[in-house]
């Protein structure tokens, strides 16, 4: 007689289809990984309802699914000032509140009463302010980022202007608090990488921690560049989102003037969802080309000599990073930038942190052709090594171990 298998009551912050971010390709693997040996009930939140194409596509992963819709997700405080002020009397981060629903806390305790799940699964851990008042079940965070570390690099980064300064320092602490709260909680964390595993333990004193590396496949499609006498650059990346905003900022000011001097030809493609306002902000320079958002990446990647992650804030692991390695292309970054990848310095990518310096490392991979392409494979090989589907059977059987 077979088995029965165990209900994982799975909250995200993100309806994981279509897989375009980094964030959505996690959650995604996850719930495919999961759903071979568990009965899966999903909840999630969405600006807009998804579409039924890709509820379909989740419907073959899990055995219930319910959306809500929240508007005012990513939507700026000052946009929201009542629900900023009601999150801080509630001395909680407008990051978490921001993604809190009465139907969706009614919803799920309902769903805990009448399903009974064996093991609540939390993925984002804002997410963990649904958690029930009674511990029943065996608790399961999935850690996409260290969200007080962000709050604590966005304050030291960001803009200089008073309140919004006061707002970052808040939710900072607010953040921190948060975290500290609830992370003692889990049974079990799997985090995003070694790097943020080693800080769960060191700052919160946490043993019960492992990593679930972000799986990403190998699309094997570099070509041959287009144009050999044009050296293309690219970033791809939401410049809605702040932290690819600053970065995109301090590469076409500060370091792009220093590769045209020695390289006039050198062009930035920038492939993403972006505000007109930043596109007025940089059109008139003739060397920085805007594409936005692309459901095909791979011509842009195939004429790209190198990739840039000049990133000055961040956590987890950005999936540029994985996308370059996929495609061979050679990275230059930032520390911040490749944080969380556990390769090294000039083998798999080239670490820069000042703008003479990240200047230097991208004019050396557009002069020397021997160096981009063993930069690259050697990136790519990491990939295949750290980041490939065989993690997804290890994962499921450490999953099933801690959840017995």
């Amino acid at each position: 007689m077979p088995i029965s298998k165990k209900t994982i009551l799975y909250i995200t912050q993100l309806f994981p289809f279509p897989p375009d971010s980094g964030g959505r390709i996690k959650s995604l693997n996850t719930i495919q990984t999961l759903s071979k040996k568990f009965n899966i009930i999903l909840i999630c939140f969405e600006k807009n309802k998804p579409p039924k194409q890709s509820l379909q596509k989740l419907k073959k992963y899990t055995k219930q699914i319910k959306v809500f819709e929240l508007p005012e997700i990513d939507q700026e405080p000052k946009k929201n000032i009542r629900k900023l002020l009601k999150s801080y009397l509630k001395l909680q981060p407008y990051y978490a509140c921001q993604f809190y629903s009465i139907k969706a806390e009614k919803y799920i305790k309902k769903t805990i009463d009448s399903k009974n799940p064996e093991i609540i699964h939390i993925d984002h851990v804002n997410m963990a302010q649904y958690l029930p008042d009674v511990k029943k079940q065996k608790w399961i965070l999935e850690e996409h980022n260290m969200e007080y570390k962000l709050s604590w690099d966005k304050f030291i980064n960001f803009s200089e202007i008073k309140k919004t300064k006061i707002y970052l320092f808040v939710e900072f602490i607010l953040t921190y608090l948060f975290e500290r709260r609830f992370l003692k909680k889990f049974d079990h964390i799997f985090s995003i990488s070694n790097y943020d595993k080693q800080m769960i333990e060191d700052k919160f004193k946490i043993s019960k921690v492992s990593t679930q590396q972000l799986v990403y496949s190998n699309t094997k499609t570099r070509n041959k560049l287009q144009n050999k006498n044009i050296n293309e650059i690219l970033f791809i990346g939401d410049i809605t989102w702040t932290p690819n905003k600053v970065a995109v900022s301090w590469f076409i000011e500060k370091i792009l003037p220093i590769i045209l001097k020695s390289k006039p030809t050198t062009i930035l493609n920038i492939v993403g969802k972006i505000e007109n306002d930043f596109v007025d902000l940089y059109k008139i320079h003739k060397n920085v080309n805007f594409f936005g958002f692309q459901k095909d990446i791979k011509k842009y990647m195939n004429r790209a000599v190198l990739f840039i992650l000049p990133f000055k804030v961040g956590g987890g692991i950005r999936v540029k990073s994985l996308t370059a390695f996929a495609h061979s292309v050679p990275i230059v970054t930032t520390n911040i930038g490749i944080q969380g990848i556990d390769g090294e310095n000039y083998r798999d990518y080239l670490i820069a942190n000042e703008a003479k310096e990240f200047a230097t490392a991208c004019l050396l991979l557009i002069k020397n052709r021997k160096i981009r392409i063993t930069i690259g494979k050697n990136g790519e090989k990491y990939l295949l090594r750290n980041h490939s589907t065989l993690n997804n059977s290890e994962f499921l059987k450490e999953y099933i171990k801690i959840t017995q």
